[in-house]
């Protein structure tokens, strides 16, 4: 009966051996079942924020670009048909600026609108609003700020563009020898300079 008894035990033992593997084997399938799933919702989560992602990008670009082509628009209205020949090369100018210098376009735009509405001929406004950006750098600006100083100092004193090299320098000399900032020159500029 001893023998019987510790026979039943041992197939009992067994018995709940294979059970038990049994039920650690469907444990790992459940658990690599679940880490699947996870993964899998973490790639659909991944894409969904992928693709929200690239939508939201081609928006702020596409945003970006009618907003330019409105700047470039604008541009325009100071030009007449003779001078419409230069809006390409404007639009060249301005995006290599902004890229090269940090300036947005729409300051960029702002300048060399002011340029052209105080009347610097169609062919020297590139080369004007080159140097009012780089005097804008110089003095920590944005474009149209130092464009408006450099156009006020050009017209009081009845300068030709080609000076505007000249005027941009001198400009750059009284904000660093002096207590001013560029856009508070740029304000008081028009006020002073006719007197002096």
């Amino acid at each position: 009966m001893a023998v019987r008894s510790v026979d039943i035990l041992i197939r009992a033992r067994d018995e709940a051996s294979r059970k038990f593997g049994r039920i650690g084997r469907s444990t790992q399938n459940l658990r690599g079942n679940f880490m699947s799933l996870g993964r899998s919702l973490v790639g659909a989560f991944g894409l969904t924020f992928g693709l929200y992602t690239l939508v939201r990008g081609l928006k702020a670009v596409i945003t970006e670009a009618v907003q330019f082509e409105k700047q470039i628009a604008s541009v325009s209205t100071m030009l007449n048909e003779s001078s419409m020949k230069y809006l390409p090369a404007y639009r060249e100018q301005i995006a290599r600026l902004a890229t090269e210098f940090g300036q947005t376009t729409e300051t960029l735009t702002r300048g060399l609108y002011d340029i052209l509405s105080a009347q610097i001929s169609a062919a020297e406004a590139t080369e004007v609003l080159l140097v009012a950006t780089k005097a804008a750098i110089g003095g920590m600006t944005d474009t149209a700020t130092s464009t408006k100083a450099l156009i006020r100092v050009l017209r009081a004193y009845d300068l030709e563009a080609t000076r505007a090299a000249d005027v941009s320098d001198l400009l750059f000399k009284i904000v660093e020898k002096g207590v001013i900032r560029y856009e508070e020159l740029a304000d008081h500029i028009g006020t002073v300079a006719p007197s002096a």
